[in-house]
């Protein structure tokens, strides 16, 4: 057994599902991950821990529509959010380049549709990549800034 998955059992915590229902929080890689944090809360700030390239991976979804979801680093995201639009065939995928926050806004930069789903993933110090699939609508516009 590894030193989180022991800091794990330690604080017993379960693989369950945890409610993300206040604003700002700020995650931690030996409670929150391999978890799925549920966003409870249209409006939030959710922070994530310092990347190290760990492995840890944040599992986020989205328990209502967002008005205003940031994720936000202090180090880099790399990869990807796919936003689909209701009714459209459209690929609209939208890559980090070395950003440092995603907002969700319920629209054009997704994050309309319960269960919307987002990965993080801990590759490298400095560096967190991100997989997500959302649902917009309109005309999608990049969630990263």
């Amino acid at each position: 057994m590894n030193a989180r998955a022991l800091r794990r059992f330690e604080l017993s915590l379960p693989n369950d599902v945890y409610i993300l229902g206040v604003t700002p929080i700020t995650l931690q890689s030996d409670i929150h991950e391999w978890r799925t944090g549920l966003i409870t809360i249209s409006t939030i700030v959710v922070n994530l821990p310092k990347a190290n390239g760990s492995g840890t991976e944040i599992w986020l979804a989205l328990g209502l529509a967002a008005v205003s979801v940031a994720i936000k680093t202090t180090d880099t995201f790399q990869g990807f959010i796919d936003i689909g639009v209701v009714g459209s065939t459209a690929k609209n995928v939208f890559t980090a380049g070395g950003l440092k926050n995603i907002t969700l806004n319920g629209s054009t930069q997704g994050g309309s549709n319960t269960g919307d789903q987002l990965m993080f993933t801990d590759i490298k110090s400095g560096v967190w990549s991100v997989c997500a699939q959302v649902v917009g609508t309109g005309s999608p516009a990049t969630p990263f800034s």
